[in-house]
């Protein structure tokens, strides 16, 4: 149901495995597939591949596992991304990451083709990810609620090399500051405000161009920064159970994760080498972080690195999160597709608070006229169960009007 219920006290972390199909350099190749989706919430691993029928394999279950067979719209409709954007639309943080090593299909899963998406005149194509997808069901959703008054923000940055720089306004590296309210957050950021869906396809062009990529062995578009993409939908609205004015501040983050890579297998040189090490131990902590929530452990390691810093919030903290861990199907990247899954089980037992997100001082106020209102009903039901009139006044100390002095 997209249009679910408010999120309950916790909620786990929501996990969808897409699997890609054989790349041209894999099918050259002749690689085995060694990557199945039985059924719509399993994935199958095997090392000798399915063409026999009686191999080995290793089960893993997720709430949706999609296979090559399923186009990016189709896609886009099986991950649970819609659900989580009409809890943005209602007040809530919410958060999209992929996972997964270099060339599995992360930057595709979530933007599209870079490409096209940076080209003069971009509109939409039949190749567009999660973020242009959801763009375009944000806007139409909000059109439809004329009772409702958005406004609509959005920023861009990367993590390169360790450095946090604005997709936007290009220029110095920007520092993470922490405060009570905010958590993490990056400081002087651009945010732009965005009126209609060509506003923010603008935005998401103009950062896709300023991303950094790379070339190697295993990927000839391989994206060499952690990409996020945060819109924030600020709505004017009335409080329903009070039927006062409200504001409340919802968000939805994208976060595009550079893969993991082994350097003998991409045959990276030159400052790649230094990139491919930045990228893999940003990774390491994050892995770090979800072993260590799953685990239940009284330390996690967020402090550890910038990337982890700003998912604080996404992985047991007060989002609704989505992951989506990309895997390549063919048998040279066995292990680097099993390190995902298992990172995935991993993930997917972290539970996350939701958090209506409204102003401080609003939301004691709403609280305490929740509070008077539940009062109400209270002292209405012990009064129509001790037959006493709702309009007869209480007398404290004593007992004439039925009820003990």
């Amino acid at each position: 149901n997209d249009q679910a219920m408010p999120p309950s006290s916790s909620e786990n972390i929501r996990v969808v495995v897409r699997v890609r199909p054989l790349n041209a350099t894999e099918s050259a190749r002749s690689l085995r597939v060694i990557v199945q989706c039985p059924d719509m919430r399993t994935v199958q691993v095997s090392s000798q591949g399915f063409d026999k029928g009686n191999a080995a394999s290793k089960s893993f279950a997720f709430n949706s596992c999609v296979d090559q067979s399923s186009d990016q719209s189709a896609f886009f409709n099986q991950s649970g991304l819609k659900h989580l954007l009409h809890e943005a639309l209602n007040g809530y943080s919410a958060c999209v990451f992929a996972y997964g090593q270099t060339g599995s299909g992360k930057t595709y899963t979530v933007s599209g083709v870079d490409d096209v998406i940076a080209s003069d005149g971009y509109k939409s194509d039949e190749r567009d990810g999660l973020i242009p997808r959801a763009m375009d069901y944000l806007f139409k959703e909000i059109q439809k609620d004329n009772r409702q008054n958005y406004k609509v923000r959005a920023e861009c940055y990367e993590i390169y090399n360790e450095q946090v720089l604005d997709l936007l306004n290009p220029g110095p590296q920007l520092q993470i500051r922490e405060n009570k309210d905010q958590g993490f957050f990056v400081e002087n950021l651009l945010v732009v405000e965005v009126g209609s869906l060509d506003d923010v396809r603008e935005v998401f062009t103009e950062a896709t161009k300023n991303r950094r990529t790379g070339s190697h062995e295993l990927n000839k578009d391989s994206s060499r920064s952690h990409s996020v993409m945060v819109v924030h939908l600020d709505c004017e609205t009335v409080d329903p159970a009070t039927n006062e004015p409200m504001t409340h501040f919802g968000k939805i983050s994208f976060v595009d994760l550079a893969g993991s890579e082994r350097l003998k297998e991409s045959k990276s040189s030159g400052d790649a080498i230094k990139e491919t090490g930045n990228i893999n131990r940003s990774l390491f902590t994050l892995g770090k972080v979800i072993a260590a929530l799953d685990s239940g452990e009284a330390f996690v390691p967020y402090r550890d690195s910038k990337l982890t810093k700003l998912l604080m919030d996404s992985l047991g903290g007060g989002c609704l999160t989505l992951m989506v861990a990309c895997c390549s199907p063919a048998a040279a990247h066995l292990d680097e597709t099993l390190s995902t899954l298992h990172y995935a089980s991993r993930a997917k037992n972290i539970k996350n608070t939701p958090v209506l997100q409204i102003d401080a001082r609003v939301r004691a106020l709403v609280d305490m006229r929740r509070e008077v209102q539940r009062l109400r009903a209270e002292n209405k039901w012990l009064r129509t169960n001790a037959g006493i009139p709702l309009d007869a006044p209480l007398r404290l100390g004593g007992s004439s009007n039925g009820l003990p002095g």
